[in-house]
């Protein structure tokens, strides 16, 4: 179970860093300056964060159905 969620966080890292050097020349086509471009990587990781908190908590504090 540790090396599948080793493979998934390496996986989550990886797409971060191919998704940096695309992000200029989509500004570019958007009209966007390339500072305006990064907030987009840490708006996801961000999200990214809070998601992976909540399903967290969520493991650890289940729902109990009645």
């Amino acid at each position: 179970m540790k090396i599948l969620l080793f493979f998934i966080a390496f996986l989550v890292g990886a797409d971060e860093l191919m998704l940096g050097p695309i992000l200029v020349p989509i500004g570019q086509d958007l009209g966007v300056a390339p500072e305006r471009v990064t907030l987009f990587i840490t708006a996801y990781s961000l999200a990214l964060a809070c998601c992976q908190l909540l399903l967290h908590w969520r493991r650890m504090h289940p729902v109990k159905m009645q």
